[in-house]
């Protein structure tokens, strides 16, 4: 399963529960640019890619309560977040993680 909200400008919070799909694989927010509050803990197993390019409201990043095997990349460009939480570590395999701007 994909989910694709770019560009909705007028976004301001993704509910908690996203942080529970199991089956997700792709979260794209990209340009969405009114964002403040991603879900507070996420557990996604099955999430390969994660892009919050441009959500210049968005401050922090979740807690990760579980080793996630399957994600490779992360795109945070563009966001006002200015500290990851110590457990982004459990992203064991990830590849890239982009902080540009």
């Amino acid at each position: 399963m994909k989910m694709c909200l770019d560009n909705c400008t007028n976004l301001v919070e993704i509910d908690g529960s996203i942080g529970f799909l199991d089956k997700l694989r792709s979260l794209s927010a990209k340009g969405c640019s009114k964002l403040k509050i991603l879900a507070p803990y996420i557990m996604l197993i099955s999430l390969g890619i994660l892009d919050l390019q441009g959500c210049s409201c968005l401050e922090s990043f979740p807690e990760v309560l579980r080793n996630i095997e399957k994600i490779r990349e992360i795109f945070l460009d563009n966001t006002a977040i200015y500290t990851l939480p110590f457990s982004i570590g459990n992203f064991v395999w990830l590849q890239l993680l982009s902080l540009k701007g």
